[in-house]
């Protein structure tokens, strides 16, 4: 199955760079797309 997506940016993983890096695009008002490999996203204490 695929499914095909048009987005300005792509950041692979979820994980406090990705997450910053995801957030950053997306203040600056770009389309901003995560893709993780595991079902939930990073949590960190």
């Amino acid at each position: 199955m695929s499914t095909e997506i048009k987005t300005q940016v792509v950041v692979l993983g979820a994980g406090p760079a990705g997450y910053s890096a995801a957030f950053r695009c997306a203040d600056l008002g770009l389309e901003t797309v995560i893709v993780e490999r595991y079902n939930t996203l990073a949590v960190f204490a």
